[in-house]
């Protein structure tokens, strides 16, 4: 039974960036350095405590990001957060993209076992149900039929 400690790493994503001359190319260069030297301790910090970090993705750049910091966990999110838009063609997309030895956890949006089968045979390993659950009436039948 494995622990999983999410790790978000979208914090600077929404702050523009111009790319007018070398010095902000350099900040941008520092910011990603930064970002993933951050996300390289927190996996560390999370392996040390005996725990599986979980990285969560919503895009290529973050999966990217999240490769080369050393996540062995991935979860793409199909959740937009900004509009709360929920499209499981995000998993398909991004999920691609994968190496066969991460772990891959399609997040958000899965309301049936038909999104089920489609994750996983687009290389889901793991499923985050939530909101689906939450809003069933009988929230065992519904994980049941998700199975």
């Amino acid at each position: 039974n494995s622990n999983v400690c999410r790790l978000l790493k979208n914090r600077d994503k929404d702050k523009p960036i111009d790319f007018d001359d070398d010095r902000e190319d350099e900040a941008l260069i520092k910011r990603v350095e930064d970002r993933m030297a951050e996300g390289r301790r927190l996996i560390a910090a999370a392996d040390e405590a005996g725990l599986d970090a979980l990285v969560e993705v919503h895009d290529e750049r973050e999966l990217e990001e999240a490769l080369e910091a050393g996540a062995g966990i991935v979860g793409i999110n199909n959740r937009d957060l900004k509009t709360f838009e929920v499209q499981l063609e995000t998993s398909l997309l991004i999920g691609s993209k994968v190496p066969d030895n991460v772990l891959l956890v399609a997040e958000s949006g899965i309301h049936s076992r038909k999104d089920v089968e489609l994750l996983g045979d687009a290389g889901a390993d793991a499923f985050l149900v939530g909101e689906m659950l939450i809003r069933s009436s009988d929230p065992a039948m519904a994980l049941k039929e998700l199975l």
